[in-house]
């Protein structure tokens, strides 16, 4: 049985006691104190590596959807570079008289949209690892901001869509009736 001084009253006691048999001072083990101090930092240091990885694991519908400019505005400007050479092909091609043409022009897009899948499955720790953000909050306000746009651009890319579909329909109909 090791005995230890009372801070208080000075008085020896055992180790094992919670306070002073004494005076009464608590007693508490400098390592207990350390460690007390020390967890609630921790687990806010946790919470934050939980909150990024969480963040990091989600589907980036912003990359996906918009990659050449989410790449450019999200430490990946490589990405635009190679949208827009894939793009230039398909342009290229798409006028000449190539045997090949329908082939290289299948190539870039299905190059194009497997580039967009990568980058929706790995576009958020991509970005996480290339460029500097303040925190996880930062990050995750911009990538929840690139995934509104994009659904939002989507949606009025299908209007129109709807829209032209819809007018060519009523033209064809006003033709047939003309005959």
């Amino acid at each position: 049985m090791n005995k230890i001084k009372c801070p208080a009253c000075g008085e020896y006691i055992l180790e094992e006691s919670q306070s002073c048999s004494h005076c009464g001072y608590p007693l508490l083990s400098e390592l207990d104190e350390v460690a007390e101090l020390s967890e609630p930092e921790k687990k806010e240091e946790d919470s934050e590596e939980t909150k990024i990885e969480k963040q990091l694991g989600k589907f980036n519908v912003g990359a996906f959807f918009l990659a050449p400019y989410w790449g450019f505005a999200n430490g990946l400007p490589w990405l635009f570079l190679i949208y827009l050479i894939l793009g230039a092909v398909s342009f290229f091609f798409m006028f000449m008289e190539y045997d090949s043409r329908d082939t290289i022009m299948a190539a870039c897009g299905i190059t194009g949209l497997a580039l967009s899948i990568y980058l929706g499955i790995c576009g958020s720790r991509l970005s996480w690892n290339r460029k500097a953000w303040r925190d996880a909050e930062h990050f995750s306000s911009v990538q929840k901001s690139w995934a509104k746009w994009s659904i939002i651009i989507l949606a009025i890319i299908l209007i129109l869509i709807l829209i032209l579909i819809i007018t060519f329909i009523s033209l064809l109909s006003s033709i047939g009736n003309i005959w």
